[in-house]
């Protein structure tokens, strides 16, 4: 499906350029210029997502977001509330005459950030610029990741580190649905049981 380009203002929303898929949820409160959204995503309220960010189908961006420019995110990804992307290497204020920095001043320090498909990044992380989290990772909650995460692992921590891989998580989770179900089929034999017998 193409993207359609929308510019969109109201009390609660601003949308300048932006390029939408189908089956987009857009909150209240949010800023967008210059990007694009791709289908069956849901963007939070209190996002700001900035100019030249890409976001893949299926994702969900949750409150309290900045996606700064450069940022590129895969298909199916989750990005927890209140994490920032960092796009400055050395972020200032000013330039050298004294004035306020615009693009042309700090264009030289401008990384970009690839986040893969199916990428979780939990709540408060701080994301700097310049590196790439592969598909499948996960980044723990209130993590500050400052080098590339590899495909299939869990980092969390300030900095971030490895944990383990995700297969660990799958197989503690396939045996928590394991466990679920194997009480829930002993309860219904208990209950059929028991009213057999009645």
């Amino acid at each position: 499906m193409a993207l359609v380009e929308t510019t969109f203002q109201n009390a609660y929303q601003a949308l300048d350029k932006v390029l939408l898929g189908r089956n987009i949820f857009i909150s209240k409160f949010v800023n967008l210029y210059g990007c694009s959204i791709d289908d069956d995503c849901k963007i939070g309220s209190f996002v700001e997502i900035q100019k030249d960010v890409i976001i893949g189908k299926k994702c969900k961006i949750c409150t309290n977001i900045v996606l700064c420019s450069g940022v590129t995110i895969g298909s199916e990804c989750f990005i927890g509330n209140g994490t920032i992307f960092i796009n400055d290497k050395y972020p200032r204020s000013t330039n050298l005459l004294g004035s306020l920095e615009t693009f042309p001043d700090w264009q030289d320090r401008f990384v970009r950030t690839v986040v893969g498909n199916n990428v979780s990044i939990g709540s408060n992380c701080t994301i700097l610029g310049g590196i790439s989290i592969g598909n499948h990772a996960v980044i723990g909650a209130g993590s500050v990741v400052t080098k590339n995460v590899p495909a299939g692992e869990v980092w969390a921590g300030n900095p971030a580190k490895k944990l383990y891989d995700v297969s660990y998580l799958l197989k503690r989770e396939e045996e928590k649905i394991k466990s679920a179900l194997l009480t829930k089929v002993a309860r219904y034999l208990r209950y059929y049981f028991l009213r057999c017998f009645e």
